[in-house]
């Protein structure tokens, strides 16, 4: 695995991040010759503080944008938790991001909207923090839940002539405990290490066998929203790799698909990069802003 050449891992300045971004993942489609327009404008970002700096959403919404994927910590409330507090959050993201400039929507949740710092399945507020997760972009998207618990979603959308399928996983609602570092702070273990314990999961075996149903519907590109890294490797904090053997059943999943290209999309690092690796022949792409 490696950073993409060509593309020059970014580490990007906050305040800028999703409108490189933004140019990144065109340049990125047209680079790997994806079935997709110059015309056919994607958004997407993460990491967005309510309480914060709002500035960057006026040039986003001047750039004439298709649609826009919001991929995790779409706000923040995590901190000193309550329903309350989520409630006000979402009043504050509605007044400050520009929805109707932004084209179609699609949403997943990482800890910070979800409620719980690094959060997985025994948060006990998940339930309401899904409800009101999904009110709030059901309001703004066209987004369909095919569970009563959990956010994960996938729709085909028909761009610039293409079938492209849009899939939003849910690394929160059923994953399990993360193994924590004996070394904290030290590089590349700062927070987690890698585990094999084949009890962990990372999706719930529910939201599995959804998503490898959905592999099998037809689509000319795949774009697979994780709200943390899929590929990315070399570093302590949240990942698929904390769970290799979930990870391997992910792209095992990925390669047993029914065709079309791929294009994994992720947030969480406050930071942006893209990356590729083999599987089986194949290059698979990330791209994390």
């Amino acid at each position: 695995m490696r950073c993409i050449d060509n593309l020059r891992c970014h580490q990007l300045v906050i305040k800028d991040w999703l409108d490189r971004a933004m140019r990144v993942l065109c340049a990125f489609l047209l680079s790997i010759a994806l079935p997709v327009s110059a015309e056919t404008r994607i958004g997407l970002g993460s990491c967005f503080n309510q309480a914060r700096d709002a500035a960057i959403w006026s040039p986003i919404a001047n750039e004439k944008l298709d649609g826009f994927l919001f991929l995790g910590d779409n706000l923040y409330a995590s901190r000193g938790f309550s329903i309350e507090r989520l409630k006000r959050a979402y009043g504050e993201l509605d007044q400050l991001v520009p929805f109707d400039s932004l084209g179609f929507v699609h949403a997943i949740w990482d800890d910070h909207d979800y409620g719980e710092n690094d959060g997985g399945q025994y948060f006990v507020h998940k339930d309401y923090s899904g409800q009101l997760f999904k009110e709030f972009f059901a309001q703004r998207s066209d987004l369909k839940w095919p569970a009563k618990r959990g956010t994960y979603h996938a729709s085909i959308r028909m761009l610039s002539g293409h079938r492209v399928q849009l899939i939003g996983l849910d690394t929160r609602s059923f994953r399990s405990p993360l193994t924590k570092t004996p070394t904290r702070n030290q590089p590349g273990a700062e927070r987690y290490v890698p585990s094999v314990d084949a009890d962990q999961s990372m999706l719930g075996e529910a939201q599995w066998q959804w998503l490898e149903e959905q592999l099998q519907a037809p689509a000319d590109l795949r774009i697979v929203m994780s709200s943390i890294q899929v590929l990315a490797e070399g570093h302590g904090w949240e990942r698929w790799g904390n769970l290799p053997n979930e990870q391997a059943r992910l792209l095992k999943a990925i390669t047993a698909r029914a065709g079309g290209r791929v294009l994994f999309v992720s947030g969480d690092r406050h930071v942006g990069g893209a990356y590729q690796t083999s599987v089986g022949g194949e290059t698979l792409y990330e791209i994390t802003v």
